[in-house]
């Protein structure tokens, strides 16, 4: 969509889906589902609508040459249409749809109804592109859809590029742009970047295209049209001495073991072929004096109950080809007027032809002189009576059985052998069967098509026969049927060789006339006085007819002028109905924002909240982390300073235990100074007997101080010792008389007792290191008190 990237537009074979695309739910919703066949259906029942044709010049001459390198050719069917592209226009008011059968539509995007369709030449379209003239004016009326804009669309014709201008349907083929995948076009439609199948990217200038666009005009293509003339004129003189050599090495005698060979002639060579057989005079200046005359007036008339839709482009070359061939029919003799079936019997010769229109008239003309001479004797009646009533002779005759059954039925000629006279067998017969049975008529006498008709009867009667419903029956003669043709041409050659003479066609019937040479015969088989009346009735007819076609087109025009003044009103109330729409959904889409905004906001506080407590939380939890851990660091302080003090106790313990050792050994080393003397102050006696008692207790003593220094940490050491200072004082008063060195030993006992002394006084030193574990474990009990108080708090909070 333009200027719009939240709608999309879905292509199906036959339907279009535009979906809007919803942000904040990820998610399609459909908006319109849009079928451009039904609507074209409806468009083109209307009567003033039609499939207008593009102004597009194709040479025939070398579609012609292209013919005879066709192999084989495979045709489907694209009436139904299948959809290639659709394309809006800028300003979103209107929209192209191309199909695949040569047509593109162009519709309403407000109404989303069709405007116009019209049909390109023998190519389809794979994509289209809306381009708004450069001057500003880039806006397209609501009730104008054609006015200042030109498509450029890529054909199927090698990939070309092509502008059409939709004003007044002038294409022009930009030769200089072929082999292209895709285009695309810029927003001012200024620049057009094409990517090629070589995979190129060219960029182009479009004003110069665009230009030559507007300024084309006829005379111009006259001029090149006057420029071939010539050459046209040369290669159609040099074709006739070619086919008039080709007759003369072909007569009729040479054409028949021909067909009766193979059942039929070469394609390629059938009309030389047929132009033989039937002596066709190529009268060139008798039919340009009937061409160059007006379209006469009954041609749209019949034209118009004839009921066959131009399907393709070739269909509607065909049909334009038809126009010219009946109107040189009614030119040339005035009583095919009468015949409302002539349409539908010529067409399929006009085709069978492939736009040579001279072989097309000289063929049809010949053929109601001869093959179709009884069938116009009672016009203005639509009955041949006497080619029926030959028909149901020959019927008699030959299928007698079958003949009883229409007539105990209630059927005649008109039901079983008209369809397929008006029809010349088109409806009954395939493309490729239908030539094969004409090659064998106009090989053969006039007469030879009643006994193709009564043999056509006769094959079908097991399947008649068994039918009961009249219905059914005339059916078999306007369908297409299972039929075996050799079988059918076997019979008819057979009825032909074995009808009698009294009843044979051949006694009622001219024989084999050709077309004269330089001006055509007047055809005369037919009533001319009965013509001659109704042709002036049907001329009074005609100028009441003018006098009616005049005041309906004043009409028409005045109902047009009313309908376009309808028309924008409706388009006015639908847009100002479409914007009241807008608005409302506008303000529904707004009402439902605010809410959505709401509720964003409330949900916004509730998360603000939720991550306001989740952080107080976290706090609280990073608080008290911290406080276990402060905790856990003065306990393995506290446990660090107990183990500390612990061990200097011991090591305290142990110093003093090894002094009061020391003071042990050194009262020990003054005894036996002591002893030394005593026992030098007597003679005679021996040392050993003198010592041997203190000896041995100082044996005891040291072996009770090596156990006692075992057990250190459950050693005392002894505040008073008595004993000692007795034994010291004994020993210093009773050596105070026997020798002088007796004061220096007593001085040395001093000296131990002042040490002594000095060590036992460190027991203050134990009663501070008392006290101090005393202090600190308040102090631990306080510290433990205010954590408690801490997480009280914290589990308070």
């Amino acid at each position: 969509m333009p200027h719009d990237d939240k709608l999309l537009v879905i292509l199906h074979t036959d339907i279009i889906c535009i979906l809007s695309v919803i942000c904040e739910a990820n998610a399609l919703k459909l908006i319109r589902h849009y079928e451009p066949l039904k609507a074209r259906e409806k468009f083109l029942r209307k009567s003033n609508n039609k499939i207008e044709m593009l102004n597009y010049v194709c040479d025939e001459s070398s579609m012609a040459d292209d013919d005879d390198k066709i192999i084989k050719s495979v045709i489907q069917d694209y009436q139904n249409g299948i959809i290639t592209d659709v394309s809006f226009h800028s300003n979103g008011y209107a929209f192209c749809v191309t199909f695949l059968d040569n047509t593109i539509m162009l519709c309403s995007a407000m109404l989303w109804d069709v405007r116009r369709v019209f049909a390109y030449p023998d190519f389809h379209i794979k994509q289209c592109q809306f381009i708004s003239y450069w001057n500003g004016n880039n806006n397209i009326s609501s009730n104008n859809y054609n006015s200042s804009n030109v498509l450029l669309t890529l054909t199927s014709n090698n990939d070309q590029m092509m502008l059409t201008s939709l004003s007044d349907l002038n294409s022009r083929m930009l030769i200089d742009m072929h082999n292209v995948v895709s285009f695309v076009l810029s927003t001012n439609g200024k620049l057009l970047i094409n990517l090629h199948h070589s995979g190129d990217l060219l960029v182009y200038n479009l004003e110069n295209h665009l230009s030559a666009l507007n300024k084309k005009i006829v005379t111009d293509t006259k001029v090149n049209h006057n420029a071939f003339n010539d050459e046209q004129k040369n290669n159609r003189e040099g074709l006739v001495d070619i086919q008039m050599k080709m007759k003369k090495a072909m007569p009729k005698a040479r054409l028949l073991p021909i067909l009766k060979e193979f059942g039929e002639y070469p394609e390629k060579f059938r009309p030389i072929m047929w132009k033989t057989l039937l002596k066709l005079p190529e009268n060139c200046e008798s039919f340009a004096i009937l061409l160059k005359k007006d379209l006469y007036p009954s041609v749209r008339v019949c034209m118009s109950n004839y009921d066959k839709r131009p399907s393709s482009l070739d269909d509607q070359k065909t049909l334009n080809n038809l126009k010219h061939i009946m109107s040189c029919l009614f030119h040339w003799s005035k009583v095919f007027e009468n015949v409302a079936y002539l349409a539908k019997f010529i067409f399929p010769f006009v085709k069978l032809s492939k736009g040579d229109l001279i072989f097309s008239f000289e063929l049809i003309a010949t053929l109601m002189l001869n093959h179709c001479q009884l069938w116009f004797e009672f016009l203005p009646l639509q009955m041949p009576y006497n080619y029926l009533n030959l028909i149901e002779n020959v019927l008699m005759e030959m299928d007698h059985k079958l003949y009883e059954f229409y007539k105990s039925k209630d059927i005649t000629s008109e039901h079983y052998a008209l369809p397929l006279m008006q029809s010349a067998f088109s409806e009954v017969l395939d493309e490729q069967t239908w030539p094969q049975l004409w090659d064998h008529i106009v090989s053969n006498e006039p007469c030879f098509l009643i006994f193709i008709i009564v043999a056509y009867n006769s094959i079908h009667r097991s399947m008649i026969m068994k039918m009961k419903d009249i219905d059914n029956i005339v059916t078999i003669f306007h369908e297409q049927n299972c039929i075996n043709f050799k079988k059918l041409m076997k019979k008819s050659y057979t009825f032909m060789r074995k009808c009698p003479l009294n009843i044979h066609p051949k006694q009622y019937m001219a024989s084999f006339t050709p077309l004269s040479h330089g001006m055509y015969q007047k055809f005369e088989h037919y009533q001319k006085n009965l013509i001659n009346v109704d042709v002036t009735e049907l001329n009074t007819l005609r100028e009441e007819q003018k006098v009616l076609d005049c005041k309906l087109a004043e009409l028409d025009k005045y109902e047009k002028s009313i309908d376009a003044r309808l028309e924008s009103f409706l388009i006015d109330e639908e847009y100002q109905k479409r914007m009241k729409e807008i608005e409302s959904q506008y303000e529904k889409a707004l009402d439902e924002e605010e809410q959505r905004i709401i509720y964003q906001r409330k949900l916004l506080l509730l998360n603000t909240r939720k991550t306001y407590e989740k952080e107080i939380e976290s706090l609280i939890q990073i608080k008290n982390t911290f406080l276990q851990n402060q905790i856990g660091a003065s306990k393995k302080d506290l446990e660090l300073m107990l183990n500390k003090y612990e061990k200097q106790r011991i090591r305290e313990d142990i110093e003093m235990q090894m002094t009061e050792e020391n003071l042990k050994l050194k009262e020990i080393a003054v005894q036996m100074k002591a002893l030394n003397v005593r026992d030098n102050s007597r003679k005679h006696v021996s040392l050993d007997e003198t010592y041997k008692d203190s000896v041995e207790k100082l044996e005891e003593q040291h072996k009770k101080f090596m156990d006692e220094l075992s057990q250190l940490e459950t050693f005392t050491p002894p505040y008073h010792n008595s004993e000692t200072e007795t034994s010291i004082t004994t020993t210093t008063s009773s050596q105070n008389s026997s020798h002088s060195e007796i004061d220096v030993v007593e001085r040395a006992l001093y000296e131990i007792q002042d040490e002594f002394n000095n060590l036992v006084g460190k027991d203050g030193n134990k009663a501070d290191y008392k006290w101090n574990m005393k202090k600190l474990e308040g102090e631990v009990e306080k510290l433990e008190h205010e954590i408690n108080f801490l997480l009280a708090d914290l589990k308070a909070y």
